[in-house]
This record gives structure tokens, C-alpha cells and sequence, in this order.
């Protein structure tokens, strides 16, 4: 089997299709582009200049995969996704629709956008991490391994969160199945193995220390240890 090539895609004659790959009708391939084996691209959707999309790759209707973008090996990535420069997705990444990613991000291995998702400029996700619907980041944050973002939740710029963070949703039960997220405010550092629990919001330039549960709104500029974690001292 060769690759398959429907009519109307415009495919730049400088760039590369790997072996079995599937190219489907209006997609369009720009100079210097390289796609691996077995990947398809589905309708409607446009990879900007030198992108390389990795083997075994799937890529849905009407994404927008703009320039030097890398897509590693096994990704998922669904419908109406816009991937701004220098994004790059680790291997067994998947990707739900209506996600957008601002420009030179890095999303490591075996990570899950689920839908409406929005990134910010130039933060890293270090693997394993997942965000769950309508969850907003902000520029320059960074995420250790195996973090958790529940549905709707908003997090500053320039916050770092370390390996084992779950920002939790738990239904109020006084409220049925009302759940209340909240989320962290710009500059503030979690260390590891930490729990914001629902409905609490961590202020801005805060430290909460390592393996500590969060059962109040941190003020700005405070440092919060424990569990529960309870105020250390001001900033």
C-alpha cells in the first residue's frame, strides 16, 4: 500500500510523506513540512512551514498546525486545534478538540487536553499530565509529571506546580452536582504532591509547601504548609 493522496490538498513539493500515510481532501502542506509513516490528516486542516509530524501520528478535521511544530510519535489529536510556532507535543499525547496552544509550548509524553483547553506562551508540561475541559493556563507556567487540572479551572502566568498536583473538583453536596473550582493566581510555586481542594483559590507570588492539602484561599504573598496546610508566615 502507498500513501493516499485525495484531490484538492495542496501538498508543497519540498515537503516529505512517509510510507501508508493517508492525506484526506483540502489539507494543506507547506514547504519543508515532514509527516512519518502511517499518519493520517483528515480534511480541512493546515501544517505550516518545516513541521514535522512523527510516525503513527492522527490528525482530525480543521486544525491549524502552524510553524516549526513537532508532533511525536502515537499522538491523537481531534478537530479544530490551533498549535501556535514552536509547539511541541511528546509521544502518546492525546488531544481533544477546540484546543488552543500559544506559541514555543512543550507538552511532554503521554499527556490529555480534553476540550476548549487553553495554553499560554512558553510553558512546559513535564509528562503524564492531564487538563480536563475548559481549563485556562497562562504564559510561562510549568508542570512537573503526573499533575491533575480538573474541568474549568484557571491558572496564572509564570506559576510553577511540581510532580503529583491535582487541583480536585468534588460535587458540592449541597448543591447536587454543582461542582466549585477555583484555580492559582500568577508567580505562586506548589511544590509536590499537593491537593487544592474544590472551591479554593491559591492568591498571587504565594509558596505552598511539598504533600500539603489546601482547604482555604490563600491570600496573596503567603507561605502555607501542611495538612491542611495552614499560614507559615507573610512574604
Amino acid at each position: 500500500m502507498k500513501n493516499k493522496i485525495l484531490t484538492q490538498s495542496y501538498i508543497h513539493e519540498s515537503s516529505r510523506i512517509g510510507k501508508f500515510s493517508i492525506i484526506d481532501t483540502n489539507v494543506t502542506i507547506e514547504e519543508g513540512v515532514e509527516i512519518g509513516n502511517y499518519c493520517h490528516i483528515r480534511s480541512g486542516s493546515i501544517i505550516r512551514k518545516n513541521s514535522i509530524i512523527e510516525n503513527n501520528v492522527s490528525i482530525g478535521s480543521n486544525n491549524i498546525i502552524n510553524s516549526n511544530c513537532r508532533i511525536d510519535a502515537y499522538c491523537s489529536i481531534k478537530d479544530n486545534n490551533i498549535f501556535n510556532d514552536s509547539t511541541k507535543i511528546g509521544s502518546h499525547t492525546i488531544i481533544g478538540s477546540n484546543v488552543t496552544i500559544k506559541k514555543s509550548n512543550k507538552i511532554g509524553v503521554h499527556c490529555i487536553l480534553r476540550d476548549h483547553v487553553t495554553i499560554g506562551e512558553s510553558c512546559k508540561f513535564t509528562a503524564y499530565c492531564e487538563l480536563r475541559d475548559n481549563v485556562i493556563i497562562g504564559d510561562k507556567t510549568s508542570f512537573g509529571s503526573r499533575c491533575t487540572i480538573s474541568a474549568n479551572a484557571v491558572i496564572g502566568s509564570n506559576v510553577t506546580i511540581k510532580y503529583g498536583f491535582v487541583l480536585t473538583d468534588t460535587p458540592n453536596l449541597l448543591k447536587g452536582e454543582h461542582k466549585e473550582v477555583e484555580g492559582i493566581q500568577d508567580g505562586t510555586f506548589i511544590g509536590a504532591n499537593v491537593t487544592l481542594m474544590p472551591g479554593f483559590k491559591i492568591g498571587q507570588n504565594c509558596i505552598i509547601g511539598a504533600c500539603s492539602q489546601v482547604r482555604s484561599n490563600i491570600p496573596d504573598n503567603e507561605i502555607w504548609y501542611g495538612s491542611p496546610a495552614k499560614f507559615h508566615k507573610k512574604m
